[in-house]
């Protein structure tokens, strides 16, 4: 497997609690997993990434905290960004750019939420094995509509501004569809 995220929560007060992240053996060979510490650790200074709470050889706890989707009003938000002198740093952009190619980062785009769902499932096989083990360890359907059973009853984002306009049945073949195209990605990172 390459990584587990477990998540529990420590209620002291609403929308608390710390996520356990617990890598995978081989899980390095796909992230760098120091660099991603380093930058939570950089990012959380900003309050723009959850604090790292405790970390251990093959994983990390981090604080919790409460999101919601990017919409399309958000942009509005970021318009100070047109107040950066991009001209101007450039150069450093491009030196970043080749100090972090050479690493994936699992958090570091927009993804879609069945995308990462399904994603999830297939790490269940491992990378482990040099061959790994779909037949034995990708959850059969039954399990995979338990998971988004749960899953979904859970989700924060789907408050009242979205309807679930897809049944479970409906959502586990849509995910069957993503399968090919969520190895593709990785082949190709």
């Amino acid at each position: 497997m390459i990584f587990q995220i477990y998540f529990f929560a420590i209620y002291l007060r609403e929308n608390t609690g710390v996520i356990v992240n617990i890598y995978g053996k081989n899980s390095d060979l796909i992230v760098d997993r120091q660099a991603e510490i380093q930058y939570m650790i950089h990012l959380a200074q900003f309050h723009i990434s959850p604090s790292i709470v405790l970390t251990f050889n093959n994983g990390f706890i981090y604080e919790y905290l409460p999101g919601s989707p990017v919409s399309n009003g958000d942009e509005e938000k970021a318009s100070h960004l047109n107040h950066i002198p991009w001209l101007k740093i450039t150069g450093d952009i491009n030196k970043i750019e080749k100090i972090i190619d050479d690493k994936s980062s699992q958090w570091s785009n927009l993804s879609n939420v069945l995308f990462d769902i399904i994603n999830h499932f297939i790490e269940y096989a491992g990378s482990n094995n040099e061959e790994p083990d779909y037949d034995n360890t990708y959850p059969q359907c039954d399990k995979q509509k338990q998971w988004l059973e749960i899953y979904l009853s859970n989700a924060l984002f789907l408050n009242d501004k979205f309807e679930k306009q897809m049944t479970i049945d409906e959502l586990c073949d849509s995910g069957d569809c993503l399968r090919a195209p969520i190895h593709l990605y990785w082949s190709l990172l």
